[in-house]
Order: structure tokens, then sequence, then C-alpha cells
């Protein structure tokens, strides 16, 4: 990793370890691509699913009794799966997702 790259890790807002894992797992060395593709941290997959669903109001259309019903789990094992997104797991144990 040459200098410049490593400046621009330390200078970016997004965790060190989940920027540099995502690198690794790309094969990319472009942080501002990178953090463009950031889409936020928690402590499971679940919650930060539940989190972006709430921020966003994807789920606003959906009658409120139905809300209960939806599986976060099973929409989060689709988008990884599927390759929508890619999470990073860092050693603080937090979960790191960014959008392919």
């Amino acid at each position: 990793m040459d200098t410049d790259t490593r400046d621009a890790i330390e200078a970016s807002h997004v965790d060190t370890d989940a920027l540099v894992g995502w690198m690794d797992d790309t094969g990319s060395d472009d942080v501002e691509d990178a953090e463009d593709r950031y889409l936020g941290s928690a402590d499971s997959l679940v919650e930060w699913a539940e989190q972006y669903a709430d921020d966003t109001g994807m789920l606003d259309g959906m009658p409120s009794d139905l809300r209960y019903y939806f599986d976060y789990a099973l929409w989060m094992s689709d988008a990884t799966f599927g390759g929508d997104l890619h999470v990073i797991r860092t050693p603080d144990g937090r979960v790191h997702v960014f959008h392919n």
C-alpha cells in the first residue's frame, strides 16, 4: 500500500479496519470509492438492516401490523449472498456495510 493510500485511509470517516477489510476483499485501493459505498455500521447485520429500513422509510408503505413479519435476517442473507451488499466484520465485533 502506498503512502497516499495510507494517508487517505487515516483521513477517512470510515472505520480503518472496515476500510482496509473492504480494500483487501475487493482488491481495490480507491479509498474515495469505498467511502461512497459505505452504508454504516452496527453491532449486528440485523440491527443495521432495521436501522437502514427505518432511516430510508423502506417499509413506510406497508401496514404497521404487517411490518412485524418482515424478516430482516432473510433480507440480509439475500442481499449479501446475492452480491448487493458487502459486509466487513471488524475485530471490535461490529459489522460495516458497503453496497456493491
